[in-house]
Parts: C-alpha cells; structure tokens; sequence
C-alpha cells in the first residue's frame, strides 16, 4: 500500500494550483491580447509563462490520488485474506469441508479514525478499513479479521472459531455517524455485521446488502 499517495488523498496541496491560474490568466491575456501581438519578444516570454501554468495546472491535476487508486491499495491488501482464513482453518480441521463464505469490508467511522474525505463518487475514507473474511465449514463458524491504517504501516489480525451452537443472534446493524465535513454537517450511513454469541460479541464493518442478510441468514440455519 502506498502510505505517501495515501496521506496525499487526505491532504491535498493546493500550492500549484494557485500558482498555475495566475500565470495562466496573465499569459493568456497578454499571448492573445492585440497589443502585444506586434512585440515578438514580449508575447514569446508571456507564452513561455502561459505554458508554464498549464504545466502546474496539470501536474496537480494528475499528481492527485483518485478515489480507484486509493480503492486499488486496500484490495491489494487484502486479497490474501481468505488463504490466510484457510490456512489457519486448515491447522485446526486438517481437512476442511468449506460451505460458505462472506467478505465484510468497510471503512471505520468516528472514534479511532483522524482522517476523513468525501470522494469524487460520493463515498467517505477513513484511515481506518476492516475486512472480515467469515467461512463456513461443515463443523464451525470461522472469522478471521484485518484491520488497517490505509495511511500508515499498521496492522492487527483476529481469528475466532465459533460453534454453531454457542451463536445466539445474527444481524446487519446499520449506524449513522455524524460528521463536519468541510462546512457541512452530514451524517455517514454505515453497518456493521454483528455476531452474538454464549460468550462474546463480535462486530465488524459491512456492506448493507442482500450478501450480508444471506449469510447471516445461512449462519442462523446453521444454528437450527
């Protein structure tokens, strides 16, 4: 993951874009303007400036991190999450029937994050992601967890095996956290896959879609 282009999504500079306009407004009134037109020299050096602030112009333009390419990182990151769920499964059932399986991904909103941008799409980064990579196998519930600064080198990892029997309750619980984005206040719609059990509780980030109601449905079936 690329932490400097990262931090630049967050943190956009400015600088060449305010330096670009000027020079491009003042190079385009005096390269197209009639009075210069009969002073070769004066019109090249104006040009020689117009150019240069179409050059920062477009410099700041393409030097800034888009939202696919911010999107791009976190998928590289955890495109290896189910190996590793399959691997640590594989250690404790040797030869393990697979079933199921639901990817819970989404960025964490609020406390624990310090970084907050609403992209060109629409949607709200943090420096804060978790993907969960929940798995069925004939014998238990399996999840295992990443969660990540998407501006630092930070990671944790959580794997909890869960008896189907020990499950109380499953649920998508949708949140809505209020933010002062800019000048705006909003509020960021999200949801969080719940899992209850005899023992303990288990949330993690998550699209509210019919994917995550159909495994928590499966989950429950399981149960019974």
């Amino acid at each position: 993951m690329d932490f400097k282009s990262n931090n630049r999504y967050f943190h956009r500079s400015y600088r060449m874009l305010y330096a670009g306009i000027p020079l491009v407004v003042i190079g385009a009134v005096m390269v197209f303007g009639k009075f210069f037109r009969r002073y070769i020299h004066v019109q090249n050096a104006f040009t020689v400036i117009f150019a240069l602030g179409v050059i920062l112009i477009l410099f700041f333009l393409v030097s800034f991190p888009r939202d696919s390419e911010f999107d791009r990182g976190i998928s590289v990151k955890i495109r290896e999450l189910r190996a590793a769920a399959e691997e640590k499964i594989t250690a404790l059932e040797h030869t393990p029937h697979f079933t199921d399986n639901y990817l819970a991904e989404g960025f964490f909103y609020g406390e624990g994050t310090s970084e907050l941008k609403r992209g060109m799409d629409g949607k709200f980064r943090t420096d804060r992601y978790s993907a969960a990579q929940i798995l069925l196998t004939a014998k238990r519930l399996y999840v295992y967890i990443m969660r990540f600064s998407t501006v630092k080198d930070e990671t944790e990892t959580d794997f909890y095996p869960i008896e189907f029997e020990s499950v109380q309750s499953v649920s998508i619980k949708e949140m809505l956290t209020e933010t002062d984005y800019g000048k705006n206040h909003g509020v960021i719609k999200s949801a969080l896959f719940c899992i209850k059990t005899d023992g303990a509780e288990y949330s993690f980030p998550t699209n509210a879609d019919s994917l995550a109601d159909v495994m928590a449905d499966k989950i429950m079936l399981r149960k019974e």
